[in-house]
């Protein structure tokens, strides 16, 4: 085994345990709730996926962070243009006790 194929093999090990997330996908967008806090609800056409076991899986909560505003422009443009979208679910995060998006992308 070559030097580079480590070094791709255990880089690869380091950083799986980063990402915990559970993905949904071809989801339309049903409702977006915005909080005074900064963060967002969301709600989808898809039963809600709550891997981390958090007491309510009633929507999705984002939290506020630094690229929270960019999650919501992704998710009223999908909106609007009635596309799907991709949603990462967090493993490991609940927020408000509901399930934490943690990623979300256009189809």
């Amino acid at each position: 085994m070559s030097l580079k194929n480590i070094t791709v093999i255990a880089v690869s090990i380091l950083f799986s345990g980063f990402v915990h997330a559970t993905e949904i996908t071809n989801a339309s967008i049903t409702k977006v709730q915005t909080y005074t806090s900064g963060a967002i609800g969301l709600y989808t056409d898809k039963a809600i996926s709550n891997p981390k076991s958090c007491n309510s899986s009633a929507k999705y909560i984002i939290e506020d962070n630094s690229g929270t505003n960019n999650v919501l422009s992704v998710l009223l443009a999908a909106k609007m243009a009635g596309k799907k979208v991709t949603l990462q679910v967090s493993d490991s995060i609940c927020t408000f006790n509901y399930p934490t998006v943690i990623r979300a992308d256009i189809e």
